[in-house]
């Protein structure tokens, strides 16, 4: 096969020497007649077979080449495929990450609406609860005014809220009774009252020349976590001077 194909690469060489050991033979009177046909026929052969390969070698080169070519071709039409699938599948990688960050940004925002709901609905439950003065308040009240000055004490609650201030008033009553304070007969009395306002409020006559009890009442109650700041007691509604008036507003 080596020898075939350097036979159709030096064809035309081949040739050449062939023609001119032809001319020779031909023109070569010193050989046998029948040798001389013999090598003339031989060199002939050789002359056409040296062309015929060289054809042949054209063609299979031509051949070859555009086999190639169209392998070349395809090999560039599938690239140029899988370039644009691939750059298709990074646009969609870019969506899908950008899509996954926008529902990450939703969820936490999400996350912390429902947080916020939640702690919302929890503010509301425990608004929507009473408040309640337990034995240990009530035990540690009478405590933190045991043997200390007591004056007259009236109540009053905020109408409203579901009756919730009226309840808590109820045992706020009990505990400075309880205590040795001294009711007055006015006690429980309602209001209403146009401002937002929330806790309890002692109110006196005077709040540079307070009770001396007033202290001791506000001491009482924030041993059980009841914040009961001073003020002045309205003119319109008249207060005695060691009086310490309880004013019951919404949780």
């Amino acid at each position: 096969m080596k020898i075939l194909v350097w036979i159709a690469d030096h064809a035309a060489i081949i040739s050449l020497i062939a023609v001119i050991v032809a001319v020779l033979i031909k023109f070569e009177q010193r050989m046998p007649k029948r040798l001389n046909r013999w090598l003339f026929h031989i060199d002939i052969t050789i002359l056409v077979s040296a062309f015929l390969l060289g054809v042949l070698k054209d063609h299979l080169d031509s051949v070859w080449q555009e086999n190639m070519e169209r392998k070349v071709s395809e090999s560039r039409k599938l690239a140029e495929v899988a370039s644009v699938s691939m750059m298709e599948a990074v646009n969609n990688a870019e969506k899908a990450k950008e899509r996954a960050e926008t529902l990450s940004k939703e969820i936490a925002t999400e996350r912390v609406r429902y947080a916020e709901l939640e702690q919302r609905a929890s503010q509301l439950e425990e608004a929507s609860k009473d408040r309640v003065i337990t034995d240990a308040d009530h035990a540690r009240f009478i405590i933190h005014t045991n043997h200390l000055p007591k004056c007259k004490v009236s109540i009053k609650y905020l109408m409203g809220n579901n009756g919730e201030p009226h309840r808590f008033a109820q045992q706020l009553a009990k505990l400075v009774h309880d205590a040795g304070f001294h009711l007055a007969k006015e006690t429980m009395l309602s209001f209403l009252t146009t401002g937002d306002v929330a806790g309890v409020i002692l109110k006196i006559k005077d709040v540079t020349n307070p009770p001396p009890a007033t202290a001791v009442i506000q001491k009482a109650l924030g041993s059980i976590s009841i914040e009961a700041p001073a003020a002045p007691e309205d003119k319109a509604f008249p207060i005695e001077d060691d009086e310490v008036r309880i004013y019951v507003y919404r949780k």
